[in-house]
C-alpha cells in the first residue's frame, strides 16, 4: 500500500491504474488492485472510472 501511495505522490498525486507500475505477472496486478481497494476503504485515495471498461483514475486524498 505504501508503494502505491509513493508512486501516486511521485506522479503528481494522480495516475491511471495501468500507469502505476509495470506488471510482470498477474499476481503483481492482483496484489496492487487489492492494495488499492484497502486504500479506498481507508479513504486514503479516491478512485474514478468514467464508464465500464475505461481507465481507472487514482488520486491521493
Amino acid at each position: 500500500m505504501d508503494e502505491v501511495k509513493h508512486q501516486l505522490a511521485k506522479m503528481g498525486r494522480s495516475s491511471s491504474f495501468i500507469q502505476l507500475f509495470e506488471y510482470e505477472t498477474r499476481d503483481q496486478l492482483v496484489v496492487t488492485f487489492l492494495a488499492i481497494l484497502e486504500l479506498m476503504k481507508r479513504n486514503e485515495i479516491q478512485v474514478i472510472q468514467e464508464s465500464n471498461f475505461t481507465d481507472i483514475e487514482l488520486r491521493l486524498v
